[in-house]
């Protein structure tokens, strides 16, 4: 699954985005409400796990700009 995030995003370096910790966050409270399995809680989930990928390769990508 593939989902668009659009628009232009500032932050501190180092740190994840607002935006995407707010996505995650809320992805993973909203899968809670749902019985895993679940279309809606495996929706939740991908979002959260897409909002994880895009944390951790922002932080990939800053290390990478202060090596």
């Amino acid at each position: 699954m593939c989902l668009a995030i659009s628009g232009e995003r500032m932050g501190t370096p180092g740190e994840p985005f607002p935006e995407d910790v707010a996505r995650r966050d809320q992805s993973r409270e909203a899968a809670a409400r749902y019985a895993a399995g679940s279309p809606v809680h495996r929706f939740y989930d991908e979002l959260r796990k897409d909002a994880e990928r895009s944390i951790n390769d922002q932080l990939a990508r800053d290390e990478e700009l202060s090596a």
